[in-house]
C-alpha cells in the first residue's frame, strides 16, 4: 500500500468515526478502495467482513454504526497509525 492510499483510507475511516458520513454509499465507497488497494493489507480479511456486515441500526447478523466506528478506530491506532515522529510513511 503506497502513502498516498493509506492516507486516503485512513481520511475515510475518521470520517466515519466522527459521524460526518455513516451512509451506506460512503462505506461502500471505502470497501471498493479496500478491495481494489488493500487486497494484500494484514487488514483486508477483518475490515472486509466489518464493511459487508454494516447496516445503519444494525440488524440480525449485521453492524451498527457504533460497533463500525470501533472497530474503525482500532484500526486507525494499529495498523494505520502514523509511524514515530507524525509523518506518514
Amino acid at each position: 500500500m503506497s502513502a498516498d492510499q493509506r492516507h486516503i483510507l485512513r481520511g475515510m475511516l475518521e470520517r466515519f468515526v466522527r459521524g460526518d458520513d455513516q451512509s451506506l454509499r460512503f462505506t461502500n465507497e471505502i470497501e471498493i478502495l479496500v478491495r481494489t488497494q488493500f487486497r494484500d493489507a494484514e487488514f483486508y480479511e477483518e475490515l472486509s467482513y466489518n464493511l459487508a456486515t454494516y447496516s445503519p441500526g444494525g440488524g440480525d447478523h449485521l453492524i451498527d454504526e457504533k460497533e463500525l466506528a470501533r472497530e474503525l478506530s482500532l484500526l486507525i491506532a494499529g495498523p494505520l497509525a502514523d509511524p514515530p515522529g507524525g509523518a506518514p510513511n
